[in-house]
């Protein structure tokens, strides 16, 4: 009798080792960030949560009976302010006789905390109304981990990303820490990457404007939409958005000319502001700020003191920008329409998400640290899906991150995509490198940096011919 045949192994559902270097990295870097950690802030007496985020005593609240500790979660503290005023945009004062605090918050941005007091004034009080604030904020940045592990095998390594891109990173432990609102956004953000170029066609212009009602540079996401040209759902999308947030300004509380009035001089008084030493915030060194514009001004830093030309032109880029914070993001945003448009490996996903996702980012003159929640979204696409969900395929390749072709791509696609690794580690991990004379992270002040740097090179890239860069651009839709 015959041996029955054996069946054939069943292929892998993933063939893409930058999964497998993504999460080395990261394990690595949280290996080295708990002993720098560690030795940087107890021998130079320093706070970690103010190196990585800011002071614990933030002072907008009484601690005892509506904070945790000394904690008041300022972010989550503030909006509320505002909200008890007659219009969201009357000055609030922290002290008799301080300069009243702008509020940069359009109407739907505040939608978030209008929910929250909504569950105190039901009568579950203050201090609930910011518990399940910060609960459904955790689920919102906790996202983009979720969906890389729901549906793996349940090996222990298989949940490694829920504690690398999840509740270990430094996003959402300062996201969680301010009880920021722009957390909201991730989920939509995450929606958008995963269904840019797939269909139901609505889901990614939905997302989009979902994401840009939370904070409103997150309409530039529709950058990757026009990369694959889906250039009407680009314009429908945004249409939507402004036609809501007009909207918005129109049905609160103290009249649609007086609240758009209010909101845009409160922007430029957000984006003005002095720190505790007097310098400009866009130039600020008290803060983590990953702003183009800040980039800009840590580079002019560099060459202080330098000899020649450079000692004596290039430290006059910082008063240009504290001049004009908005327009190195301004130019930035140029630039990527202008790539997306026209350039011919625009349609190349890597290099289209990526742009979408960082250049909202660095737009801001002032740009918090916490934005980085962005890079949790590039982590999980990188890390790939849990399951082949969007196609109902698990077969060979179905669990690929958005790196995986890169692998047979030419020897500057393979630096390019090293390089965004490193700068996601960077990013993700809570590297607490601090000084006695830091007030927050020196590791985490040259992020800005890093991804302008970033950027800068995949735009260049974007330039150059598909088959040149070894890959293949994304089909052109039926959308134009």
């Amino acid at each position: 009798m015959a041996p029955s045949a054996t069946p054939p192994a069943a292929a892998p559902a993933t063939t893409d080792p930058w999964r497998r270097r993504l999460l080395t990295l990261l394990i690595g870097l949280f290996a080295v960030g708990v002993v720098v950690g560690w030795a940087s802030t107890s021998y130079f007496g320093r706070n970690p949560a103010a190196v990585e985020s800011f002071a614990p005593t933030d002072g907008w609240c009484d601690p005892a009976s509506q904070g945790l500790g000394v904690h008041c979660f300022g972010d989550f503290q503030v909006p509320r302010l505002f909200l008890n005023e007659e219009s969201i945009y009357d000055p609030i004062y922290p002290a008799p006789g301080v300069k009243p605090v702008p509020n940069p918050y359009t109407p739907t941005s505040m939608a978030p905390h209008v929910f929250a007091g909504a569950v105190e004034w039901v009568g579950l009080g203050q201090r609930t109304s910011m518990v399940v604030f910060l609960v459904l904020l955790a689920a919102a940045l906790l996202a983009p981990a979720l969906w890389s592990i729901l549906g793996r095998p349940g090996r222990p390594r298989d949940w490694l990303p829920l504690l690398l891109i999840g509740v270990a990173s430094g996003p959402f432990l300062t996201m969680m820490d301010r009880g920021n609102s722009a957390g909201f956004a991730v989920p939509f953000i995450l929606l958008f990457a995963l269904y840019a170029r797939r269909r139901p066609e609505w889901v990614a212009p939905v997302a989009m404007i979902g994401a840009a009602l939370i904070r409103p540079q997150f309409i530039l996401l529709a950058l990757a939409l026009i990369a694959f040209g889906r250039i009407r759902s680009a314009a429908a999308a945004v249409g939507a958005w402004v036609a809501v947030s007009i909207a918005a300004f129109a049905v609160i509380p103290g009249g649609f000319a007086s609240n758009l009035s209010g909101w845009w001089s409160d922007l430029g008084d957000f984006q003005d502001q002095l720190d505790g030493q007097g310098v400009p915030v866009v130039a600020s060194t008290e803060f983590i700020n990953v702003s183009a514009a800040h980039a800009l001004t840590v580079i002019d830093d560099w060459f202080i003191g330098a000899p020649g030309f450079l000692g004596t032109r290039v430290p006059m880029l910082t008063d240009w920008v504290v001049a004009h914070p908005v327009v190195p993001g301004a130019l930035l945003a140029l630039a990527a329409l202008v790539t997306v448009l026209f350039a011919p490996s625009r349609r190349v996903a890597p290099l289209a998400l990526l742009v979408a996702l960082i250049v909202p980012v660095l737009t801001q003159a002032l740009s918090f640290g916490y934005y980085l929640m962005v890079v949790l979204v590039l982590a999980a696409l990188i890390l790939g899906p849990s399951a082949r969900v969007l196609d109902g395929d698990d077969g060979p390749g179905a669990r690929d991150g958005i790196f995986a072709g890169i692998e047979r791509a030419s020897v500057a696609m393979r630096t390019w995509a090293w390089v965004v690794l490193a700068a996601v580690g960077l990013s993700v991990v809570p590297i607490l490198i601090t000084s006695d004379a830091a007030t927050q992270s020196t590791l985490k002040g040259l992020l800005g940096v890093l991804w302008l740097a970033v950027v800068i090179a995949t735009l260049v890239l974007a330039w150059v011919r598909p088959r040149a860069l070894g890959l293949s651009p994304a089909p052109a839709p039926d959308d134009r």
